[in-house]
């Protein structure tokens, strides 16, 4: 994937990511969400995301400790 570039030496612009169906009605569901069921989606994702990073690293640390 190449970098754009508007014009500005040395600014990296990415392109745009183009979303499939799925993420288009996912996001169109989002957006007609109240702003606090919004933040709340977010909250929750964030803390399901932190746990799984969690259960990543201890995961890992088996993996390590069976090679010991």
């Amino acid at each position: 994937m190449e970098p754009e570039n508007d014009g500005k030496e040395g600014e990296y612009q990415p392109k745009p990511r183009v979303l499939d169906d799925k993420e288009e009605t996912l996001l169109s569901l989002f957006n007609q969400l109240p702003e606090a069921e919004k933040l709340r989606v977010i909250l929750h994702t964030k803390s399901v995301l932190q746990e799984m990073d969690l259960l990543k690293n201890d995961v890992f640390d088996l993996i390590n400790d069976l090679k010991k």
